[in-house]
């Protein structure tokens, strides 16, 4: 099965390019997207709902209570549990958290689960962070032996073969985009 992710900073790419994004791209049966630097004023609920219609998909996690990271899925993704994360930082830098979701495939928990994260994490902070992400996804219930996991950082996308193997993620080469949108085309 293939999964369609796509990532977008929308400070660098408006809701409008994204649709267009999306609509020169072959659909996929399951699809996630992975926004950041999204709405957090008193309104962000309704941004996002917004945001998530004109894409023609579902809000599953994140938003305001992740710093602005936010992760969309089509409906074909049954998500089984979904949390946003505030990681320990230093005082003088600014926050940084991590959106997890993980999906059933097909609807049916017997064929594994995928964990998908997104984060505005730096890939020298993702390093920094990891173990401390692994703990916290563990201890709320996200299998560390997921089928596949996946992490959207510093727009780049890196597959692992579980949570316990960090040191084994390999890069998901981008497929098509430009500027602050990437697609990724996942093979699980």
């Amino acid at each position: 099965m293939t999964v369609r992710l796509t990532y977008c900073d929308t400070k660098l790419t408006s809701v409008d390019d994204l649709v267009a994004l999306r609509a020169n791209t072959e659909a996929a049966g399951l699809e996630i997207v992975v926004l950041q630097s999204t709405a957090r004023h008193p309104l962000w609920r309704n941004a996002h709902a917004h945001t998530a219609r004109a894409l023609g998909l579902i809000v599953a996690a994140g938003g305001a209570p992740a710093a602005g990271t936010l992760m969309l899925t089509s409906l074909a993704a049954d998500v089984v549990r979904s949390d946003a994360l505030a990681l320990a930082t230093p005082a003088d830098q600014r926050r940084r958290t991590a959106v997890a979701i993980t999906v059933a495939p097909g609807g049916r928990a017997d064929d594994g689960r995928w964990l998908f994260v997104g984060t505005d994490l730096t890939g020298e902070e993702w390093r920094t962070h990891r173990d401390e992400l692994r703990q916290r996804l563990g201890a709320l219930g996200h299998p560390a032996n997921a089928a596949t996991l996946v992490f959207a950082v510093d727009h780049k996308v890196m597959q692992l073969p579980s949570l316990d193997q960090p040191d084994q993620a390999r890069p998901v080469n981008a497929t098509s985009g430009e500027g602050g949108a990437l697609v990724f085309d996942i093979d699980l």
